[in-house]
């Protein structure tokens, strides 16, 4: 089975992210593809349309995704740090390698939202 893929926005830390690609991890940041500066929508579809998880702080992803949900659309989930102030590193990595060391295939992540 494939292993998941992720997609971060730009409040994401690069040490997380530096840190996770050492550790063999699919990680792209926003900032990687010249998406820095687009909306969260934008974002989400783009992590939807690549079937990358999306990893970010920012509050209104539990509202997107409920929306995504009501709208019949798919993502291959949202990780969800709920205060910027815990989007620590430490937590980031904990919570993605989970995800990539435990989850066997895309399919078993659709349209999950995990809150950290």
């Amino acid at each position: 089975m494939a292993k998941a893929t992720f997609y971060t926005d730009s409040h994401i830390p690069y040490a997380a992210i530096k840190q996770l690609r050492a550790q063999g991890v699919d990680i792209l940041r926003c900032q990687d593809i010249g998406m820095d500066d687009d909306s969260d929508i934008e974002h989400l579809a783009y992590s939807a349309a690549h079937e990358r998880v999306m990893i970010t702080c920012d509050n209104d992803f539990p509202i997107l995704h409920w929306k995504w949900l009501a709208a019949e659309k798919t993502h291959f989930s949202i990780i969800y740090c709920r205060e910027p102030d815990l989007c620590k590193i430490s937590i980031i990595m904990e919570n993605v390698l989970l995800i990539y060391e435990d989850i066997d295939g895309k399919e078993e992540l659709k349209n999950f939202l995990w809150r950290v």
